[in-house]
């Protein structure tokens, strides 16, 4: 239960981008569901140049045909990728380096949040691959491609939980385990 006032939502940081976005590019991570998909419509809606990257094919390609109905400015383009694997993330940023010369607005609205314990198939808890490593790894890859520039504005969506599951704060209690698991995983699949 809450007993502070409602989060104003992306909106402020949209504010500081101005009414228009013509000629822009943006891109959102977790775009074709979630809270970022919403988003990922309105930067189209305001002329932005929009690349949804979401794990769904079939979601990613309703919320480009929704945005093909509602908006007669920008555009929007979609890849699906399961970032939950650091490989693809950078296989991705390397994709999205094909189709765009930078990027102008970058919104990290992928994220998850599962009840159960699970791990990534490079060894990685789940829910930090994903809501976490994945932006990071994301983002340094863009660096890398020359896809971020100084005027680069990026928004980091977040969510919580009335309380975080027991294993999401045990994970951590036992690094070398962890590291054990991603190496012996990395070792089977022939990587060194």
């Amino acid at each position: 239960m809450s007993t502070g006032t409602p989060h104003p939502g992306p909106a402020p940081a949209l504010a500081a981008l101005g009414p228009r976005l013509d000629g822009r590019r943006a891109v959102v991570t977790g775009g074709a569901a979630g809270v970022a998909a919403p988003l990922a419509l309105l930067l189209r809606d305001r002329g932005a140049d929009v690349v949804i990257i979401g794990r769904s094919a079939e979601k990613a390609r309703a919320v480009v045909a929704r945005s093909d109905a509602a908006s007669t400015t920008g555009t929007m383009t979609a890849i699906t990728a399961d970032l939950s694997l650091m490989r693809t993330v950078e296989e991705t940023v390397d994709r999205l380096a094909e189709q765009v010369d930078r990027i102008d607005v970058l919104v990290h609205g992928v994220g998850i949040f599962i009840s159960h314990v699970a791990h990534s198939a490079e060894g990685v808890e789940l829910d930090f691959a994903v809501s976490y490593l994945s932006r990071f790894v994301f983002l340094e890859r863009a660096a890398e491609r020359g896809l971020l520039g100084p005027a680069t504005r990026v928004l980091s969506l977040a969510a919580t939980a009335p309380r975080t599951p027991f294993f999401a704060r045990a994970e951590f209690d036992d690094l070398d385990a962890v590291t054990a698991r991603i190496y012996d995983r990395i070792r089977a699949a022939g990587i060194e």
